[in-house]
């Protein structure tokens, strides 16, 4: 297939969202014919990975806004105004290149996030938005731990949240999408409401496992975090466990915190104030590469975010096969296993403290479920891989054109190139007689299986709306 991929963040060797536009964009390529619309900011590093690593399927588009306006960006909420810009200005740039190629799918890929406009919903072909994510919200009990900054933020965001969904033109341009995939439960389920049947739930974030890293027998219980430090990434509960621990155990561990943001000064204070900051080190930013050598050095990986899409930090920790000590919310939760992790339940601020000691005293005092826990992080990120991610997105957009051809006048629908599916109540069905599938090609991949099967799942008015005119199948 054609495929066109809008990614505002896009780049190689990087983390965070730059990480999901790369990997996503790479594994589509190894399976289609793909277009990569993003910033003309990341050329100069795109370019000189392709010159390493040539990939023929792949092409890249670069579109940005006048210089002038680049200045923005450091004024308060100016790199969501300028992203909300890139997304609108691009979509000149993808009608064009739609007339010229003639796209079978469009994906909106990155931000990952549910506030913004799209750079491809205007285009007349089956469109996929996601991961996306923007749902979750801090639980209520825990939402004043995060001091006055953190709440007025939460605060805000939430509002914010409320009211992007009621706004009619947004509101429209996402009913133009044929399928979301959604980062988080959380928010499938605010996107369901609007968009039923049209909502699957998949991890943004992937893993590229070689082989597990194997630090060596540590005196002290060595715990890492990687990743920014707002009030939302729950570090605050890390820092208090780890006070807790030491004031009602007789085990000892370390803390490496890496990363910046604007509560670092807020964390610093609460282990001075703990009496433990001999036991946390604040090491700031790294090079990605230094931080990738970090896993093998520490014993366990700790991630109490309070709402996170992902966290692709944590996944490379797994992939390393460090053991984690997450919360039981949003993405980390779809990620961590009980094989792979301790998740802690997000009750009250006092249980969240003790359960998290309690996770840090275990793993310290037992190596055999430290190395056990560890074999199993290795194990689900190899689960995870941006491979098997990109076997979703197929899914995915073959779902996708089912629902967007698939209208109310037609009887056929093209579910890829030469594939063609009709729902007809007599034929036999993959999963009971009310969802009936017949595959009409005998050209079908298991990709295609898979997502007929997903299909076949709901109710057929939901994920295909009732064919009745016995149209000729007709491409998309």
């Amino acid at each position: 297939m054609r495929v066109l991929i809008a990614a505002y963040a896009c780049e190689p060797n990087r983390g965070s969202e730059p990480a999901v536009g790369w990997h996503w964009a790479w594994q589509a390529a190894s399976r289609h014919e793909v277009w990569v619309l993003t910033r003309a900011n990341n050329r100069r590093v795109i370019e000189d990975e392709l010159s390493r690593r040539p990939a023929g399927n792949l092409h890249f588009v670069y579109h940005d806004l006048p210089h002038w306006a680049l200045l923005g960006k450091r004024l308060p909420l100016g790199l969501q105004l300028y992203f909300v810009a890139w997304q609108i200005t691009a979509r000149r740039l993808a009608a064009q290149l739609h007339a010229k190629v003639h796209f079978d799918v469009c994906h909106q890929l990155t931000f990952v996030s549910m506030r913004f406009p799209s750079a491809i919903s205007t285009l007349s072909t089956p469109s996929v938005w996601g991961p996306v994510a923007g749902g979750d919200e801090v639980p209520g009990r825990l939402l004043l731990t995060l001091g006055p900054r953190g709440v007025i933020h939460e605060v805000l965001r939430a509002t914010t949240l409320r009211l992007v969904m009621a706004v009619p033109a947004l509101r429209e341009e996402r009913k133009r999408f044929s399928l979301v995939i959604a980062a988080t439960p959380a928010t499938a389920r605010v996107l369901e409401k609007e968009l039923p049947g049209r909502v699957i739930v998949r991890p943004a974030v992937g893993s590229e496992v070689h082989q597990r890293a194997v630090g060596g027998t540590h005196s002290v219980l060595r715990l890492l975090y990687v990743g920014k430090l707002f009030p939302l990434k729950g570090l605050h509960f890390a820092i208090r466990a780890l006070a807790h621990l030491h004031s009602s155990t007789t085990v000892r561990a370390f803390l490496t915190i890496v990363g910046d943001g604007h509560d670092i000064g807020r964390l610093r204070r609460l282990a001075k104030e703990l009496d433990i900051s001999d036991c946390v080190r604040f090491v700031g930013p790294l090079p990605y590469r230094t931080t990738q050598s970090l896993y093998a050095q520490n014993d366990v990986f700790v991630f109490p975010s309070l709402h996170d899409s992902g966290g692709l930090a944590l996944l490379e920790a797994m992939a390393a096969g460090l053991p984690v000590v997450t919360l039981d919310l949003g993405g980390p939760s779809l990620l961590v296993t009980a094989e792979s992790g301790i998740k802690v339940a997000p009750t009250t601020p006092s249980d969240v403290v003790t359960a998290m000691s309690s996770a840090f005293e275990r793993l310290a005092t037992n190596s055999t479920l430290r190395e056990t826990l560890g074999k199993g992080a290795f194990a689900r990120a190899a689960a995870l891989s941006w491979s098997r991610i990109a076997g979703e997105l197929d899914e995915g957009r073959i779902v996708a054109a089912a629902v967007v051809i698939a209208d109310a006048d037609a009887r056929w629908s093209v579910i890829g190139p030469g594939v063609y599916v009709r729902g007809l109540p007599s034929t036999p069905s993959l999963s009971g007689p009310d969802r009936s599938i017949d595959v009409h090609e005998s050209r079908v991949t298991p990709f295609d299986r898979v997502a007929l099967q997903e299909c076949s799942t709901r109710p057929r008015g939901q994920v295909m709306r009732k064919l009745t005119r016995r149209d000729k199948p007709r491409h998309s």
